[in-house]
């Protein structure tokens, strides 16, 4: 697998973690989502609920159980990879400043290029779903997002709604935007609804909302 990465690109991986011979199959996933800008489907037989969700922490974009129909599999690739190839962020041309869009507390939030910046104007490495749904919550600011909401906006409902899978998402997203879980500053936790993001916000300036 590493010699093919090394010589050859790729599109999308399909990784069972739970293969007993060679590397852990969770530290592939971690090695192959830290590495590679490609989506990642994650196939196991059995996995509980905390192995879904590990998996999902580590990096990958969707989970599927086996025994699984091919027809399924094969369009829930072409979902992911239709999803992904809207929210790709291009860097931009070298000593050109990003696109403001969207601020909040410094950090840029790019609708066109689909990126983020940080007030450091570094650029935070995004995956296309945590783009979607933190977009969605900037654009709503102030305004409380149930989970389905969310799986609604991001029109994700092929994506099977794992418990507490738009919960990983949003911890995902709150640590690139180091924002503390016990003390969030943007990203708010309504228990038993949902998420808001915080309303204390710059407003767009690029473009209305």
């Amino acid at each position: 697998m590493r010699r093919k990465l090394a010589e050859e690109r790729f599109d999308l991986a399909l990784l069972d973690p739970g293969f007993s011979a060679g590397e852990d199959g969770l530290a592939v996933l971690r090695y192959l989502h830290t590495g590679f800008g490609f989506p990642i489907i994650a196939l196991s037989t059995n996995a509980t609920t905390a192995d879904r969700i590990a998996c999902l922490e580590l990096g990958a974009d969707d989970f599927i159980g086996k025994p699984y129909e091919p027809c399924e599999l094969l369009a829930r690739m072409r979902a992911l990879m239709r999803r992904l190839a809207r929210y790709v962020a291009a860097p931009p041309p070298a000593g050109r400043e990003p696109p403001v869009g969207m601020s909040f507390f410094g950090w840029r939030l790019d609708s066109d290029g689909h990126s983020l910046w940080s007030p450091d104007n570094e650029q935070i490495r995004l995956t296309g779903r945590e783009f979607q749904i933190l977009h969605a919550l900037v654009e709503r600011r102030g305004r409380i997002l149930s989970r389905d909401q969310i799986l609604d906006i991001i029109a994700d409902r092929h994506w099977t709604p794992y418990d507490r899978s738009i919960d990983v998402m949003i911890a995902k997203i709150r640590r690139k935007l180091h924002d503390d879980a016990r003390d969030t500053r943007f990203i708010k936790t309504i228990r038993g609804i949902g998420y808001m993001f915080a309303s204390q916000t710059n407003q767009p300036q690029s473009r209305g909302y």
